[in-house]
């Protein structure tokens, strides 16, 4: 199996925070690094190299914002980048979509993106008022 390219995957992301220029998403995507830095050293095995060690812990991250099993760590990272992100971008599925981006250049196949688990709490679509009574359903 290819390694994966963790650097893509940073590099798409790091964009996508640089060109939001918000201090907490700014805040919180350093953190993220960093934590990911560390996990790849505690979960190194041996004779692993640091590279693959990295690539296997970014490539864990993706695999949280895909909605696949991952570690605690991982989904808790994943959840600090949601609750940090602007609201209209993530309101936009805009974060969803730059996490499905990054994965695909992070998979080597940036022309597949796998939309998994949506990572927005909220959905994009509101049902304001109704339900069978008020559209006259004769079942009820």
């Amino acid at each position: 199996m290819a390694r994966f390219k963790h650097e893509a995957f940073i590099g798409h992301m790091e964009e996508f925070v640089e060109e939001l220029d918000d201090l907490q998403l700014n805040r919180t995507w350093e953190v993220v690094v960093a934590c990911i830095e560390a996990h790849s050293r505690i979960d190194r095995e041996p004779k692993e190299s640091k590279l693959k060690s990295l690539s296997r812990a970014w490539e864990d991250f993706s695999l949280a914002a895909q909605g696949d099993l991952t570690t605690h760590t991982m989904l808790g990272m994943l959840e600090e980048l949601v609750e940090t992100c602007p609201p209209i971008e993530l309101m936009s599925g805009l974060l969803d979509q730059r996490l499905a981006e990054a994965t695909a250049l992070g998979r080597g196949n940036p022309g597949f993106v796998r939309w998994g688990r949506v990572v927005r709490k909220d959905p994009l679509l509101y049902l304001i008022d109704g339900g069978r009574e008020e559209l006259g359903d004769p079942l009820i």
